[in-house]
């Protein structure tokens, strides 16, 4: 995976040329949502989504960090990204449950040990 390049990071509007080609590549690389195969679903992805928000970087450069990261970047579909990835943002967690009852996400308070 190649980086994009620092120099064409634009901070009003850093999805230029650069960006949609690395995204190209990572999504061809990585065609399943994340997201949905954490439930069990093969959705093919179309997003390619920055796990930690590169605006939430104190500074420029960690903004640049974080936006050229590929360890910091995954592939999903647009409803997880536009629904689940905005739960997660906002509550911590992955919504949903399996089978049994269990919450997908193994953050959830419910995995949280009793002794804490």
């Amino acid at each position: 995976v190649r980086f994009v390049r620092n120099t064409e990071l634009n901070f009003q509007n850093p999805y230029g040329r650069s960006w949609k080609e690395a995204r190209a590549r990572y999504l061809s690389r990585h065609s399943c949502c994340v997201l949905c195969l954490q439930r069990g679903i093969v959705e093919p992805s179309s997003v390619l989504d920055h796990i930690r928000p590169w605006r939430s970087g104190a500074t420029e450069e960690e903004q640049t960090k974080l936006f050229n990261d590929p360890s910091n970047w995954q592939a999903v579909c647009k409803p997880c990204h536009d629904s689940a990835k905005q739960i997660l943002e906002k509550s911590g967690h992955l919504p949903g449950c399996d089978e049994d009852g269990l919450p997908f996400d193994p953050r959830h308070h419910w995995f949280r040990d009793t002794d804490e």
